[in-house]
């Protein structure tokens, strides 16, 4: 991941390139530089999570102004390129949040090793993409460039609108993963590593999924419970 520093390079940044922005630390203050805030008003309208900082974060960081940047490898896909993936797939992966790279890469991986190649992340709760990311996807990050989206509940209830129905992975109750009859569009949503599925994105799914285990142990990783969902929706399930 890179770190862009200075008020003048990550406003400058910001405004070129928002898509690549994944998060803007600046130093806790009560009166902001004039310059700081017009980066913060940016990042509002961009929707670019802002985290504010005591100075010894910045130590680390010469001539940061009290503002980084941290920096995506890649662009992600934006909300108006996902109008077209709306009307064209059938099969899309969304995340309330992911907080482990790892997790992120190879989820990427699986996605394209089923030949899904719709990720739609949100702006928040969200790890950057990072080397790890690209490494841990065995370089499935060069054909499966993510979506950003401001709000997941947003984008769920626009999938809808395109005939989407809102698959709910969850670790308890529901139906059973193989039960599920697989004809239709399909919007798979998982929650975060730490805490699943927050409300307001539940409200709008349509069924909840579980997967069922024979030793009623619940334990699965993220990317692996994905591929799984992953396999069922796909000709691989039936095959």
């Amino acid at each position: 991941m890179e770190i862009i520093k200075g008020i003048n390079s990550v406003y400058e940044f910001l405004k070129k390139s928002p898509d690549k922005v994944h998060k803007i630390i600046i130093k806790n203050e009560k009166k902001l530089n004039s310059r700081i805030f017009e980066v913060l008003k940016l990042a509002k309208k961009e929707g670019i999570n802002v985290q504010r900082v005591g100075g010894s974060f910045f130590l680390k960081f010469k001539k940061s102004q009290g503002i980084i940047a941290e920096v995506n490898i890649i662009a992600y896909k934006s909300e108006k390129e996902l109008d077209t993936a709306l009307k064209e797939k059938e099969l899309i992966l969304a995340f309330d949040g992911i907080q482990d790279p790892r997790n992120l890469g190879a989820i990427i991986r699986s996605a394209y090793f089923f030949g899904v190649d719709t990720i739609v992340l949100p702006k928040k709760r969200i790890t950057a993409i990072s080397e790890v990311v690209s490494k841990t996807s065995s370089g499935a990050l060069s054909y499966v460039q993510p979506y950003r989206v401001k709000s997941i509940p947003y984008f769920l209830k626009k999938a809808k609108d395109y005939g989407f129905k809102i698959v709910c992975a969850e670790s308890k109750g529901g139906v059973d993963l193989r039960d599920v009859n697989k004809d239709g569009k399909f919007v798979l949503l998982f929650g975060s590593e730490d805490r699943g599925i927050s409300s307001e994105p539940k409200k709008l799914c349509d069924f909840s999924v579980k997967i069922t285990s024979p030793t009623n142990f619940e334990s699965l990783n993220l990317s692996v419970s994905v591929s799984i969902f992953l396999f069922e929706f796909t000709n691989a399930g039936s095959l």
